[in-house]
Parts: structure tokens; C-alpha cells; sequence
């Protein structure tokens, strides 16, 4: 399933939000790990909703820009970028399904 994806882009700042979105349109069949942030690749999804809510979360902020976005996971590769996020978020929805005996 391809996601479509409008985000408007501004002559000066161009949002990362457009570029880490843009690899849900790739299609990944490897399984390795990163050598950096040692994230898995797989071939799951998630949506640009929950890509956004992430990264807004994480900067407090809704403009995010390429360099803060480079600073803060030591990349400038989005696919890298994209699986750290993938992890993270399946990270937390695994913490918040565990209960408490």
C-alpha cells in the first residue's frame, strides 16, 4: 500500500518530515541492522500520522528542520532516520502493552 503524502514545502526551510515520509514509497525486503543505531529493518510500515506525532513529541515543535533532524540522530539518511523511528514507536506501543503483575 503507498501512502500519498502532501506536504507543503517552504522556498527556504524544507520540512524533514517530507523526506522521512517519502521512504514509506520504497519498498524494503532486507533484514539487517544499522551500524550507527543498530535498528532493524523490516518490511513494516508506519503511518506519516505517526511519523509527525513522533517527531513533534521528540523536538516540541512542529517545524522541524534538516539540521536539527541531522544533529540530533548523527545522519543525514533518512532511511536510516525512518527505521530508528520504526523502532521507537514499536518500542513504546510494546512498553505500554505490558502489565503490571
Amino acid at each position: 500500500m503507498i501512502h500519498v503524502i502532501f506536504i507543503t514545502i517552504y522556498k527556504t526551510d524544507k520540512t524533514i518530515l517530507k523526506y522521512v515520509c517519502e521512504l514509506e514509497l520504497i519498498p524494503w525486503d532486507e533484514k539487517r541492522k544499522l551500524p550507527v543505531h543498530y535498528a532493524e529493518f523490516n518490511d513494516t510500515l508506519i503511518s506519516p500520522n505517526e511519523i509527525t506525532n513522533y517527531l513533534q513529541g521528540l523536538f516540541q515543535q512542529d517545524n522541524i528542520n534538516e539540521e536539527q533532524l541531522k544533529n540530533f540522530f548523527g545522519t543525514d539518511n533518512y532511511e536510516q532516520i525512518y527505521y530508528v523511528i520504526l523502532n521507537n514507536l514499536k518500542n513504546q506501543k510494546q512498553m505500554m502493552n505490558i502489565t503490571p503483575m
